[in-house]
């Protein structure tokens, strides 16, 4: 009588294919990460400016890396405008051939509306995806484009104007002082309350000339002052 017929006949468990199957399945878990790919990599962008004037383009770029040298699927830059709504720069799919590891992803963007702009950089190939910062968002505001001349005009009516008016008075006839003592010193006040304003406008000013504009106009302001008898 065949024993494996025999009633309350087991027999003994495959322990040798279970064990081929666990091998092969600890080396698929393991050589997974490798197939696949290393993901691209973003590096540090270009700066942009925290305060840009309306009218003035944005031109975003960061450097690439990616180790498989694969071309991007799809890349460039997510903003939330001070609306809140969503909005995507991405580089067009023509140019994403041109892009591979140690070049640049660059895209423009023109603002409209002034507010403050949250952005990241993002990029994603056939090995994975990548995004910079990689958990919080960068920002640049966007202010008028005439705001700094506002700045500049008012100050300047105001120091020259009211201001210097005011310590005229005070000086020449609350305290008694001569009264070109009293000018060259409402002058010189008035003059200070100017250049602080146009120091604090050039940070806006977008174009060099207006700039150098600006700074002329302080010199022949101090000048004139300086020669006030």
């Amino acid at each position: 009588m065949d024993n494996q017929s025999a009633p309350g006949y087991r027999s003994a468990p495959n322990h040798f294919g279970t064990l081929i199957a666990a091998v092969c399945l600890a080396l698929s878990i393991s050589l997974a990460p490798g197939i696949a790919g290393k993901p691209p990599e973003l590096g540090t962008p270009l700066p942009v400016e925290d305060k840009i004037a309306t009218g003035k383009t944005i031109v975003f770029q960061i450097h690439y890396k990616d180790s498989e040298g694969d071309v991007p699927i799809e890349a460039g830059v997510k903003l939330t405008t001070p609306s809140g709504a969503p909005f995507i720069c991405a580089v067009p799919a023509t140019d994403l051939a041109a892009i591979h590891d140690g070049s640049s992803i660059t895209v423009n963007y023109l603002p409209t509306a002034p507010g403050m702009y949250r952005y990241y950089y993002y990029v994603r190939a056939a090995s994975g995806t990548a995004r910079f910062p990689e958990d919080t968002a960068l920002s640049f505001q966007v202010q008028p484009s005439w705001l700094p001349w506002a700045i500049i005009g008012g100050g300047f009516l105001f120091s020259f104007l009211i201001l210097s008016t005011l310590i005229y008075q005070v000086m020449h006839r609350g305290l008694g002082v001569r009264q070109q003592s009293a000018a060259r010193v409402s002058i010189m006040v008035a003059i200070v309350c100017e250049i602080v304003c146009i120091l604090y406008a050039e940070d806006l000013l977008t174009n060099l000339i207006a700039c150098i504009a600006a700074a002329i106009i302080a010199l022949l302001l101090i000048v004139w002052a300086l020669v006030v008898r």
